[in-house]
């Protein structure tokens, strides 16, 4: 679920303004800001959605806009159709902000938010844009002085909401709980994705640029003083799915040069970036833990038990077979050999079974194959006698590789690797660096999915490891137990998102 807005930051402030009107315009009366009502049926096709893919992983995008009309209703045809073979929703987590908060902010930030040094909004806007400016405020409210306390953009705002609430509209549709009423009656589970906060819009306003602040401001003036037919007539062919009509309706050269500025800026774009990795992070990482683990077995017990190979690591492979061969080891060389292109025909059948299923089936039925594979490696090698570099060994070591080359593909469909470690320790340790060079937490979150991967695969690594010391036969069943665990897991949170 992604919100399309005019500008990341004019629609910050007004979700800010909305929260503010209820402290700063006390004399007004206003009540404490609710989220309108959204109304969804099932009659018709509704909003248009994307689909985006990346071989057989897919993933649903329902694109919105603001503000809508109150009252809106709009058709969940499709939505509910995709949502019926769908695993999961991602929704932005509502950008909630209390009172406490607000009066917090009012104190602490009063010069982000405020026009200091004993000037009104008059001194600092300039005199075109404040001309303007209070002849749509007279329109909107019977007040001339008005705002005049307040920075331009959020005076902007206040006055862009003014002139929504007379025709009708509404910054405040919360389309993700529609969303999650929907999941909810089909029985989906929902994933909240916190895209930017309070503390992330102050930064980006405490930074932005007096040219960029004014060409928000004229957007804004822009709206109110002739575009507000335009956005009325956007929402109808939005809750009706006619993206044709949308393309049609463009947006004022104002709003662009707005978008244009922000794009430009340091703090702006810097949020707007943050925001778009979020929702590809959010998307792309679902996280199949079982897998490393067995990957980590895999590579034990086949250097351990089957010659000194790797059926998993090929990179690992690459460098025992140019040893072995060094070596004049032969019979060594011969078991890596079989590991590569064991391991190549796993990816290769990987690849056929994935082509043309969807996400969801791709992925069952690769996990299932590998399980297959794994579970008949065990019982394989509990029943037959053990040969140094016999065929029985050789057989082994393909049946693992083709296995592991089976969870490659895996990896590479939820865009995930859990058996290459070199790159994964490190994006692990360029995040963790970038994070502190930055000061930016944010990114944290890979990190916890990076290490949960590495902790996998190394416990996996250690369990076998310590069997095989106590001379355990049963550790042939391992690598089963951590592909079937992922299985269970997928099955149970799923992939594929909406």
């Amino acid at each position: 679920m992604r919100m399309r807005t005019p500008t990341a930051i004019l629609i910050a402030a007004s979700l800010l303004t909305v929260c503010l009107l209820s402290i700063a315009c006390r004399a007004d009366q206003v009540p404490p800001p609710v989220m309108d009502e959204l109304v969804v049926t099932g009659e018709r096709t509704g909003p248009g959605m994307w689909r985006v893919h990346r071989g057989a992983a897919q993933v649903w995008i329902l694109g919105s806009m603001s503000p809508l009309p109150k009252g809106i209703t709009w058709r969940s045809k499709q939505v509910e159709r995709v949502l019926d073979g769908a695993n999961q929703v991602l929704v932005q987590k509502p950008f909630d902000i209390g009172i406490a908060r607000i009066l917090w902010l009012l104190i602490t930030e009063r010069s982000v938010l405020m026009v200091t040094g004993g000037k009104r909004l008059k001194d600092v806007l300039p005199a075109d844009l404040h001309a303007r400016f209070a002849v749509q405020r007279a329109k909107y409210t019977g007040d001339p002085n008005k705002w005049e306390r307040f920075r331009p953009l959020i005076a902007a705002a206040f006055l862009q909401q003014a002139a929504f609430h007379q025709v009708g509209l509404s910054t405040r549709l919360d389309l993700g709980a529609a969303m999650r009423t929907l999941a909810k009656k089909h029985r989906v589970r929902i994933e909240e994705i916190k895209i930017a906060g309070v503390s992330d819009v102050m930064e980006a306003l405490k930074t932005l640029p007096p040219a960029t602040e004014n060409a928000c401001v004229a957007a804004s003036l822009v709206t109110a003083e002739s575009d507000l037919p335009r956005l009325v007539d956007r929402a109808q062919a939005w809750a009706s799915g006619n993206v044709e009509r949308i393309e049609k309706l463009r947006e004022p050269a104002e709003v662009d040069a707005c978008r244009a500025a922000l794009d430009a800026g340091v703090g702006a774009a810097e949020l707007i970036a943050r925001m778009r990795r979020t929702w590809l992070s959010a998307i792309e990482t679902r996280l199949q833990n079982g897998t490393a683990f067995a990957a980590g077995t895999v590579d034990i017990i086949s250097f351990a038990t089957l010659g000194g190979v790797f059926a998993s690591a090929m990179t690992g492979n690459f460098a025992l077979l140019a040893y072995y061969v060094a070596q004049s080891d032969s019979q060594s060389a011969m078991g890596s050999v079989v590991a590569l292109i064991g391991f190549a025909i796993g990816c290769a059948v990987g690849v056929l079974l994935r082509r043309g299923r969807a996400q969801e089936q791709a992925l069952r039925i690769l996990l299932v194959s590998e399980t297959g594979l794994l579970l008949f490696f065990a019982l394989y090698s509990m029943w037959t006698p053990h040969t140094a570099h016999a065929p029985s060994d050789h057989l082994q070591i393909l049946l693992l590789a083709v296995a592991m080359g089976l969870q490659a593909v895996i990896g590479q469909t939820i865009s995930l690797t859990t058996i290459v470690f070199t790159t994964t320790l490190t994006k692990l340790v360029g995040t963790i660096a970038d994070s502190i060079a930055n000061g930016d937490v944010s990114g944290l979150k890979d990190v916890k999915i990076q290490s949960a991967i590495v902790v996998s695969y190394l416990f996996g690594a250690l369990l076998s490891g310590a069997l095989i010391v106590h001379k355990v036969e049963e550790v042939v069943l391992l690598p089963f137990a951590g592909v079937a665990l992922a299985f269970a897991m997928h099955r149970r949170s799923g992939l594929k998102a909406v």
